[in-house]
């Protein structure tokens, strides 16, 4: 539940940075590069969580 709260804190700030910029005419450009931060900090938290849980499963089927 924590890692899902902080990936949704990150998400819901970088969400609130987006609309501020296209609120206020920010430019293209950096609003699309914005929505890539977003996307790509998404991505990476995804991974980052994942990897434990698949390394485990994959390197411990013997102990089991």
């Amino acid at each position: 539940r924590r890692v899902l709260f902080r990936s949704l804190t990150k998400i819901m700030t970088g969400t609130n940075e987006l609309m501020d910029m296209v609120l206020t005419g920010e430019s293209p450009q950096n609003i699309s590069d914005k929505i890539k931060e977003i996307l790509y900090t998404k991505t990476s938290d995804n991974i980052n969580d994942l990897t434990p849980i698949i390394a485990n499963s994959m390197f411990n089927q013997g102990e089991e």
